[in-house]
């Protein structure tokens, strides 16, 4: 799966951008009937095809933090989901989605996390991008919801 963002949308469709990938890259909720919208600015986790002009299409589309609620904690509880090499993703009952997690913006970590690790963070906006940091580990091995 790749990284990116929605760089517009309007109606049913639109086009997503991604370091990954040259170009825009087409979105519809035909291919995505999963989702009922998107928004600019939403970052997202998706996979390429080819569409039959041979032009690329976002299909499989996770929106990454879908709501926050309003009165959003300064700290939040979670657990890691996944996370490989430098980065990976953290679930709380604080939101829906993944929330990116990477050790670049967390230079407290001593080590790299692990799937299931019980972690407490602050949610920050860096370079555009909406990230887990001053991230600390509670617990290791758990699973699911702390």
């Amino acid at each position: 799966m790749l990284l990116g963002k929605v760089r517009s949308f309007k109606d049913t469709w639109g086009f997503l951008r991604s370091d990954s990938v040259s170009g825009d890259i087409f979105v519809g909720l035909r291919e995505n009937p999963h989702l009922t919208t998107l928004a600019e600015g939403n970052t997202v986790l998706f996979d390429v095809r080819k569409d039959v002009r041979g032009k690329n299409e976002a299909v499989n589309v996770q929106p990454l933090l879908q709501v926050l609620e309003p009165a959003v904690p300064s700290r939040h509880s979670g657990w890691v989901r996944s996370f490989t090499g430098s980065w990976g993703f953290i679930n709380s009952p604080s939101f829906s989605g993944d929330l990116f997690v990477g050790l670049r913006n967390n230079p407290q970590l001593s080590a790299a996390l692990a799937a299931g690790d019980q972690v407490e963070f602050s949610i920050r906006q860096i370079d555009n991008k909406t990230e887990a940091i001053d991230v600390h580990v509670l617990g290791h091995g758990g699973h699911g919801p702390v």
